[in-house]
């Protein structure tokens, strides 16, 4: 705000200042038009700046919303590999060394990993799984399974009759990558090659979920 020793402010035409005239200083349309020019140079920068910030906070909201969106995506995965499945014939005797037992019966297969012609679960995706494997014998038969991950034993589980219908269950947790195979296989050798017996009905089950 100019003081009021100001004496003269002489306007030529819309907004141009031709001169401002004070005591002991001379201000002329050339500084004006030069702090003009450095204004306008700034407002340009700060607008660039402006700009620029808007951007990169445009970036972050996409960024948030991708990991948002694969972390729902993810959330629908995990809810989504669960089955369960059973031998639904009566008996299946005279089994042979490292024969696949197929569960044949589907009660749940949700993500649908598991196949019910083969008898193998593939992983969808990397993590943690828990598979439970529950078999019955009949009377004085003895039968060892092996739990198999892409083809080699990972633990096994041996089921003896003792003269009646016997039960054994067996949980285990592997952690498995994304196109992994698991299954359960005959093994003969540990039960001095016997041919083993599995009493069906669908009291022996294969199920398997993922964990983490």
């Amino acid at each position: 705000m100019l003081s009021t020793d100001v004496v003269m402010i002489i306007l030529l035409g819309w907004g141009n200042i031709i001169s401002i005239e004070t005591s002991g200083m001379r201000i002329t349309n050339t500084t004006v038009s030069e702090t003009m020019r450095v204004l306008t140079g700034k407002i340009v920068d700060q607008q660039e700046k402006l700009e620029k910030m808007e951007q990169r906070l445009q970036a972050l909201e996409t960024s948030a919303h991708n990991v948002s969106k694969h972390i729902q995506t993810r959330q629908a995965e995990v809810s989504s590999v669960a089955f369960t499945a059973c031998v639904s014939a009566q008996d299946v005797i005279n089994i042979g060394h490292g024969q696949t037992i197929v569960f044949d019966q589907v009660y749940t297969n949700t993500g649908n990993s598991y196949k019910r012609t083969t008898g193998i679960f593939t992983a969808p995706m990397d993590g943690v799984y828990g598979f439970h494997l529950s078999v019955m014998v009949l009377d004085s038969n003895a039968l060892y399974l092996n739990l198999v991950k892409n083809g080699e034993h990972f633990e096994g589980m041996a089921i003896y009759g003792n003269g009646r219908f016997t039960t054994v269950s067996e949980f285990w947790n592997i952690e498995l990558a994304k196109g992994d195979d698991v299954w359960i296989r005959t093994d003969t050798n540990y039960i001095d090659g016997h041919l083993g017996t599995i009493h069906g009905w669908c009291h022996t089950q294969f199920s398997g979920f993922f964990i983490n």
